[in-house]
Order: C-alpha cells, then structure tokens, then sequence
C-alpha cells in the first residue's frame, strides 16, 4: 500500500453502544477513509451513512468486496458473528466487538473460520489500552510488586444500564457478566496470566426493573496461587467505569489501578528508582476514553497494514475469556 493512500474501513453493523465512539475516532484520523457500511436496519446505517459520507451497502458480502483494508463489526453479538464469518471467508481483517459473539459455540465458529482463512481477527477489549492499564502492566513486569500474593477488583454497570436493549437481548449468554464483567476479566488475565480456578455466585434482585439476567455478581478467581476476589454490580451510582478498580498486594509493593479516570496509586516498601519508598499517586481527571479506541485502533490499523497479527485481544484469547464465563454460568445452573 501506498504511503499516500488513505487506509479504507468499513462497518459491519452500526447498532452497538461503542459504535460511535469508534467513527467519531476514525473519522478524526489522518489517512483513515470511513468508506462503506451495512446494517440490517436501512434507516440507522442511511443515517451513519449520511454523517460519515460512507457507502451503504445492502449486503454484508457485497462491502466485503469493495476493496476495503479492514472491518470494524458493531452489531448485535448474534449479527457479529455472523458478519465475522462473512469477513474470514472473504479474508478481510476485523475488529469485532466484544465478547464477539452470543455465546460460546457461535464464538468457536468465528475462531475456528478466522484460524482457517489465516485473516486478522481482534476482538474489541479496548479497556486494556487504557493508560493507567498500561502502566500497570509494566509495573508488574518489571516486578516492583515483588511476589503478588492477593488481589481485588471491582466492576459494576450504571443504573439503569441493564435495562438498556444491549444488555436484554435473549439470544446473549447473559448480561452484566458476559456482557461487562468481560472487561474485567480480560483486564485481571493482562496482570495475572489466565485463571487456573474460578467461582461466582449470581444474584437477581427485588426492587429493581426487570430484565433477563443477573443483577450482581461475586467470584473468587486463582491465578497460579494468587487469590483474587472481587464484584460486579449491576446498580451503580457513578459513572461508567467510575468505580472500576484493581488492587495487587506484594511483598515489596501495592498498586491499586482506576481505569477510567486512568489512576495509579503504587507503594514501595523501599525506594527504587523512579519511584521513592511510601506512596506514589497520579491520575488523570480529564484524560478523554475515546483516547483508548484510537490506541486501540491505531495499533490494530498499523499491524493490519504491516501484514502482522494482532497485539491486543486476538481471537484465541477472546475465545478463552467466554470459556471461563460460560463455565462460570453453568456452575450457577445456567
């Protein structure tokens, strides 16, 4: 490709709650044309399409044909899939959102065509770029914690989120957990590797608007021999993502991450350089979210045009995420 040719997207499916946030991010990049589009709902992909001056397309095979670089999928989980096996039998990169399907067979579907047609498939986890995240990470690596010997985390959906269709649509798995917990654990397998153990207990409430699925949920979690305890709750006061939080106790160190404003909080037993022993705080109040879409995006974009695979949430890993949370409902008799 061209230095001077723009890199052409299109979206399959325009209906999801992140949808926006990725146009309005592709749409401000330089060398990025939004150039084709399909929904199953012809009056909201006429309106996207007439925002973003990108062609409509009635059928999702006749996009995959019009010379696109790569897809960015933002329907329903069950037409997700779907257009990801369209997008690997035509051999167009994706980025499909998560969790990437409705539940565990669709999504081995969609792994087992991506993995056939050897096409560039990452699944949506754009929590993880994050830069309090991505801090976080490197603190880890870098073994400032010493050994980690426990953790906690909290998650929770804003009230009156579970409501929102999103989240009732009966073919999905489940709701709070599948659909947001998802987030977490992708965010808990970046700092302590994949979960040889987990537990939950699942709660429906009284007093709250009826929708399909659980209202909360607790889980223990063990990674090699780390316990790490934690929620997700379905009622929250603050804003999204407000209340999201990690903590990793150490035997030299503690970290505790926000992830949305991005917060670090790091205590050091003894000093070690760049930090000074006690305790070292930053956050950052007006840090925008959409900024983790475009690290996302541009990552994907750069390692798509450089014929490489993906760096963040491949699809065998996306794969291994909804694993874990369909064991997760059947140990609730689900």
């Amino acid at each position: 490709m061209s230095s001077t040719m723009k890199v052409r997207v299109g979206f399959l499916g325009v209906s999801h709650p992140h949808c926006a946030a990725r146009v309005a991010v592709l749409a401000r990049e330089d060398g990025i044309e939004i150039a084709a589009l399909h929904d199953p709902n012809a009056e909201l992909a006429a309106a996207v399409g007439a925002r973003t001056g990108a062609k409509t397309f009635e059928k999702p095979k006749d996009l995959l044909k019009s010379g696109l670089d790569f897809v960015v999928i933002e329907g329903t989980n069950t037409q997700g899939a779907a257009f990801a096996l369209e997008a690997a039998k035509a051999k167009v990169p994706m980025l499909l959102e998560k969790p990437g399907a409705p539940n565990l067979e669709a999504l081995r579907k969609v792994a087992e065509a991506a993995e056939r047609s050897r096409v560039f498939c990452q699944v949506g986890y754009h929590l993880r770029y994050a830069p309090s995240v991505l801090r976080a990470r490197e603190l880890v690596e870098q073994g400032y914690l010493g050994r980690i010997t426990t953790a906690r985390f909290h998650s929770a959906v804003k009230t009156p989120g579970l409501t929102n269709p999103w989240f009732c649509d009966p073919q999905d798995r489940g709701g709070l957990v599948y659909l947001d917990f998802c987030h977490m654990l992708d965010l808990l397998t970046m700092l302590l590797g994949m979960p040889a153990e987990a537990l939950v207990r699942f709660r429906k409430l009284e007093g709250v608007p009826e929708h399909p699925f659980e209202d909360s949920a607790a889980f223990v979690f063990r990674f090699g021999d780390v316990l790490a305890a934690g929620d997700c709750c379905g009622w929250e006061a603050e804003d999204w993502l407000h209340s999201w939080s990690i903590e990793l106790y150490g035997t030299q160190g503690t970290l505790r991450v926000g992830i949305h404003p991005p917060a670090v909080d790091l205590y050091l037993r003894q000093a070690r350089a760049p930090y000074p022993a006690g305790w070292t705080r930053s956050v950052d109040a007006g840090h925008p979210f959409e900024a983790n879409y475009a690290a996302e995006l541009r990552e994907a974009r750069r390692r798509i045009v450089a014929g490489q695979t993906p760096s963040g949430a491949d699809i065998q890993h996306a794969l291994r995420l909804v694993e874990i949370l369909d064991a997760l409902y059947r140990s609730q008799g689900l």
